[in-house]
């Protein structure tokens, strides 16, 4: 993803207005999910610790789906911040 591209969804992702800001961030966090590059890894792994379960859980399967040591250890990580949540359901199946 461009660096311009990446600051636009970095934006969008850190959005907290009232009504708008949800819609923003789960819209940023399907984006980076799509595009897999490198460079979206960073911003997947702050999106999981998003307040809202949507945002979190399509980073997570992003982050799962990437298989990459850095990315199954953030969605570990998270796990253990809500073990009953989609990140660890993804980190059990990312380590198979």
């Amino acid at each position: 993803m461009e660096s311009q591209r990446l600051d636009q969804v970095r934006a969008r992702l850190r959005n907290r207005w009232p009504l708008v800001g949800t819609w923003m961030r789960r819209k940023a966090a399907r984006e980076l999910a799509g595009d897999g590059s490198a460079e979206a890894v960073p911003l997947l792994v702050e999106a999981l610790a998003d307040s809202d379960a949507e945002v979190r859980a399509t980073a997570g399967g992003a982050l799962g789906g990437l298989k990459e040591r850095d990315a199954v250890d953030a969605l570990c990580r998270a796990a253990v911040r809500e073990p009953d949540g989609a990140a660890a359901k993804i980190c059990v199946e990312a380590r198979k």
